[in-house]
């Protein structure tokens, strides 16, 4: 929407599964800013990549997909992994979309859980201090604030 280009990978791969997340500069100011290290590893599922549109920051980078989450002005963001996946959610996508683990760079299933297990909590932890800074930003978090808007 922003004028980026999503396409797929040059050589076919795919990220399904946990993969490392490396923040950029921008990035670990932003995580200075929510009080809280961008996760080490992160769930993907994809096969597809963006590149940063005009006007965005990018906040980390991954090795097969170099765009893994931008953000424009203080409160859009776009991430490209999945910060909210559960283990039922993989439960399901494992199952219903297991043709996709055969794609090249995609990994086992049983990776999945294995991953889920190991990097769940950090990424959890992560998600809500995301959450908490960006809904704060867009909301009034004080009840003065909320009578200056009455």
């Amino acid at each position: 929407h922003l004028g980026g280009t999503v396409s797929a990978h040059a050589a076919g791969r795919a990220e399904i599964g946990y993969y490392p997340l490396v923040p950029t500069e921008e990035g670990q100011a932003f995580a200075g800013k929510i009080g809280m290290p961008w996760p080490g590893m992160v769930y993907q599922w994809h096969r597809e990549g963006f590149d940063t549109p005009e006007g965005a920051v990018c906040l980390a980078t991954g090795a097969d997909f170099p765009v893994q989450a931008i953000r424009v002005g203080e409160t859009a963001f776009g991430i490209q992994f999945h910060p909210e996946v559960t283990h039922a959610m993989i439960c399901r996508w494992t199952v219903r979309a297991a043709a996709r683990l055969e794609m090249p760079g995609a990994q086992p299933r049983q990776e999945h859980f294995e991953g889920w297990y190991q990097y769940d909590a950090e990424l959890g932890r992560w998600l809500g201090a995301f959450l908490d800074h960006w809904l704060g930003a867009a909301h009034p978090t004080s009840p003065d604030q909320c009578r200056e808007t009455d």
